[in-house]
């Protein structure tokens, strides 16, 4: 019987069905092979993770300046509204009293002894406050919540309608003092909004009552800015504690005793706005409701 030549030290009767592993004798370079490429893979490991890590850097310092910055804007915001309450507030204490004394000066009239006092009848000085600064914080500078929103819309219209209250009331005033009444009327029935002929004239009167309305509504909505815009830094600043722990400042507004009780009264008087900001929530569907989105 015919031996077959040995295969890796195997003597077989027929062809060896085992591979011929001789020639690795002629590769005595390949541990190296291997060696390089499991440095390079490493490398490119590392490379890979570096540049992850680079990556994850750069994000994290353009999240802390985007934080930081509106915060910032915020802040601004906060200042601002804080002014828009003090401006508010000396509308209030003009027009508040002023309503009451022309209330009064109405029900004497009506008893037959009218008393009109010169103040009553003393411009105001009119001035725009900063609402369009304002405006442009809430809705380019800062991702607001809807309510604050809600309140820079309502205050934008409420501003406008004090300006124009008491620059109306100005030029009605002048025409008072010139004698400039439409014909059949005086002083007395353009003031008191007194008909004359089945016509009347109550652009004064309305502006005395609406002036008061509107110096509400700029309270309570200067107010809410600032303590939305304050949550929503506060909040900023909690997310900013996970770049860095740097101090960072934001503004509060805090109220006097007196002017606490006087928005106590205000939110008390529009308490139903912020029931509408109630997230409505969703009907869960019944397992046969599967068309339902």
């Amino acid at each position: 019987m015919t031996l077959w030549g040995p295969v890796n030290g195997v003597f077989t009767a027929s062809a060896s069905w085992l591979p011929n592993l001789d020639f690795l004798d002629k590769f005595q370079w390949f541990p190296f092979i291997l060696t390089a490429t499991a440095a390079l893979i490493t490398a490119l490991i590392g490379a890979r993770r570096g540049a992850l890590a680079a990556q994850k850097i750069a994000k994290n310092h353009k999240q802390h300046e985007e934080l930081i910055k509106e915060i910032r804007a915020c802040n601004a915001g906060i200042t601002i509204s804080t002014f828009m309450l003090d401006y508010a507030v000396g509308v209030y204490e003009v027009a508040h009293p002023m309503r009451e004394n022309y209330l009064e000066s109405m029900r004497l009239h009506n008893l037959g002894t009218p008393v009109i006092t010169p103040q009553e009848v003393r411009g105001i000085s009119a001035s725009t406050p900063p609402i369009v600064e304002l405006r442009k914080i809430i809705f380019e500078d800062v991702t607001a919540p809807v309510s604050a929103l809600r309140a820079i819309m309502s205050l934008s219209q409420a501003v406008e309608h004090a300006v124009n209250a008491i620059e109306s009331r100005n030029e009605l005033l002048e025409k008072f003092r010139s004698n400039q009444y439409p014909d059949g009327f005086g002083f007395t029935e353009m003031y008191y909004g007194i008909p004359v002929g089945g016509v009347a004239h109550r652009d004064y009167h309305d502006i005395v009552m609406n002036l008061a309305e509107t110096s509400d509504e700029m309270l309570f909505f200067s107010e809410v800015l600032c303590v939305e815009l304050y949550e929503h830094a506060s909040a900023l600043r909690k997310s900013l504690k996970t770049f860095s722990k740097e101090p960072v400042v934001v503004r509060k507004l805090l109220l006097r005793p007196d002017a606490e009780a006087r928005q106590v009264r205000v939110r008390e008087k529009y308490k139903d706005w912020y029931a509408s900001m109630k997230p409505i929530q969703d009907m869960r569907r019944k397992w046969w409701q599967f068309w339902r989105k």
